[in-house]
């Protein structure tokens, strides 16, 4: 098994002109990365993570790329961007508190404040607004590119803090891309929960 970044750039060199036993290697070879990224995302480890969540999700992003992955695209960045996606829909199935989110710079936050012994009808109303602030900003997301809704996940949604130069490499695009693509995305997601009136 490819184990040295020599070996891994050769067989995405190969997968990338179709060579389909080579993706096969490849698959295999990133899915223990790819298990370690996925927890880190997930924030599940170890004891963490009986129910092997991490690896299920993991295994959901290697089977989709080899069944859709083409020559000529990018492994690595498919592979990471699947799997991000796949982990965002996992913590969606999650039962967590919301979290604040903060778009940065004078920009909108987004702030869910928790109650120090809630009535059993500010329990129930403080779900409803958490479920309907999480609907408008799964609406808001939905309004990103593709890479812009990935840049923003990876830096902001992860439960691993990652640099903008990190996740350039799991994409495989430059430093200075992925900062545009963050700062695009959380001016477009400001304005969206700003017309929604959700957020300060």
């Amino acid at each position: 098994m490819a184990q040295t970044d020599e070996e891994l750039a050769a067989l995405e060199t190969r997968a990338s002109k179709g060579d389909r036993r080579a993706l096969s290697e490849l698959c295999e070879a990133y899915q223990p990365r790819l298990v370690r990224f996925c927890a880190r995302f997930l924030g599940l480890r170890g004891a963490r993570d009986p129910g092997h969540t991490a690896e299920d999700v993991a295994q959901d992003a290697i089977l989709r790329v080899y069944a859709k992955y083409r020559s000529g695209g990018n492994f690595q960045g498919f592979l990471y961007t699947v799997a991000v996606h796949l982990c965002i829909d996992e913590r969606k199935r999650q039962v967590k508190e919301p979290k604040l989110i903060d778009l940065g710079d004078g920009d909108a936050n987004i702030v869910m404040r928790s109650e120090t012994n809630p009535t059993p009808d500010r329990v129930a109303a403080n779900r409803e607004v958490h479920r309907e602030v999480h609907r408008v900003f799964e609406r808001c997301r939905s309004n990103l590119t593709d890479e812009e809704r990935t840049v923003f996940d990876l830096f902001v949604l992860s439960e691993e803090t990652l640099s903008f130069r990190k996740i350039g490499k799991l994409i495989g695009r430059a430093t200075h891309t992925v900062i545009s693509r963050y700062k695009s995305a959380r001016l477009k997601l400001a304005r969206c929960l700003k017309e929604a009136g959700i957020c300060e």
